[in-house]
């Protein structure tokens, strides 16, 4: 969906609305179409995104200009000038972790794009580097490793409190998980060094998005007004944000592909091998340990996933050599979603994720075989 406001301008694209889907190329790689524009005829594919797996579990992209619109162009001074996306629901990343751009472009949260709205992600260069193939990578997109965090949480003095840490055998004891762990202590950083009003800002970006449409491209007036024609209903979008960073998804009105997405450009991971499993367990029992000698308490949860994400647990990580050995030694305590009926019903649309309907249930269902571990004897209570 190129906008282009002169033929020596360049080119501004956004991905994830109006997408015309070229189908997968092969199991770990899929491109997509554009064919929108603010003011070229529609229906036309200006440009191919390609979207692949990459070293360590990043995303790779590749933006290609087509025949249709290199035609437009004309000179040597036309090209992508600008690139904007939307996440997928449940999707984890932002700004920070876009790699790998053109020498001068830059990548931010949020932006607009004329005649298509707000985006969660811009990427940006200026008119000296604009670019007839625009190339990036999304790195520790699909899946955060919780272990740099946990560390950081460690070695502050005032942490006494609960922490619930999600255990995901196929992030925390796999061996390939360099960049991943780079990116969770460059999110660690990031919070450190956040601004004062960052908090203020975020929240006054939710109300005007939540309370004025016009400024939150799921709303865009046009796309509703075609769903309004094509469905007969105004559609609400699949994800919704709060205030307290909750993201209440609703898988049954999410493409399928969309939900595939995430399992088609997961790279596969390399386990640890079972003997060398120690040297892991040390490091994250050394957190624990400081957190407790505090006051603290560390829980290690395994929520719910199913399908090809359980499969692929199942198969390269097995319990009985993982989590259970782990389990075994942690001082923290571990709760096992298989292991609790109130846990154990539970599946995940998209693998890993659940839908918002059984958000609040799990939740629920969490706190109180936490209270039941926290507080055996009954002391505390969930109402």
């Amino acid at each position: 969906m190129p906008i282009i406001s002169s033929a020596r301008a360049g080119v501004a694209t956004a991905l994830m609305l109006g997408l015309a889907a070229a189908g997968p190329a092969n199991a770990a790689s899929i491109s997509y179409v554009l064919d929108q524009s603010s003011t070229l005829d529609d229906g036309i594919g200006y440009l191919q995104v390609t979207i692949s797996d990459g070293l360590s579990g990043a995303i790779d992209f590749t933006v290609q200009m087509l025949a249709p619109l290199l035609a437009v162009g004309g000179d040597h001074k036309f090209g992508i000038q600008k690139f904007s996306f939307n996440l997928v629901p449940g999707a984890d990343a932002a700004a920070i972790d876009v790699t790998g751009l053109p020498d001068g472009w830059k990548a931010r949260n949020g932006g607009r794009l004329d005649g298509f709205g707000q985006f969660d992600i811009s990427l940006k260069g200026n008119g000296s580097n604009r670019v007839g193939e625009l190339t990036f990578s999304i790195t520790g997109a699909p899946q955060g490793n919780p272990i740099p965090v946990l560390n950081h949480l460690a070695h502050q003095t005032g942490m006494c409190g609960l922490v619930v840490c999600d255990l995901f055998p196929l992030v925390a004891f796999r061996s390939d998980d360099e960049e991943n762990r780079m990116i969770a202590e460059q999110h660690v950083q990031a919070y450190l060094a956040r601004p004062a009003n960052m908090l203020i800002e975020r929240r006054m970006k939710l109300f005007f998005e939540m309370n004025f449409a016009c400024l939150n491209s799921r709303f865009r007036p046009f796309k509703q007004v075609s769903t309004r024609i094509e469905k007969g209903e105004f559609e609400p979008p699949s994800m919704q944000f709060g205030p307290d960073r909750f993201r209440r998804v609703d898988y049954s009105r999410v493409d399928p592909r969309k939900k595939e997405f995430r399992m088609d450009i997961t790279r596969t991971p390399i386990p640890i091998p079972p003997d060398r499993l120690g040297d892991r367990f040390q490091e994250i029992e050394q957190d624990v340990s400081l957190i407790q000698a505090r006051g603290g308490r560390v829980v290690f949860v395994r929520f719910p996933v199913s399908g090809e994400f359980l499969e692929m647990e199942e198969n390269l990580f097995p319990r009985t050599q993982y989590w259970d050995a782990f389990a075994r030694q942690t001082q923290g305590l571990t709760i096992h979603f298989q292991d609790y009926e109130k846990l154990a019903g539970f599946v995940a649309p998209d693998g890993s994720h659940l839908d918002y309907r059984d958000a609040e249930k799990f939740s629920l269902a969490l706190a109180a075989v936490l209270t039941e571990k926290l507080h055996p004897t009954g002391v505390a209570r969930i109402d």
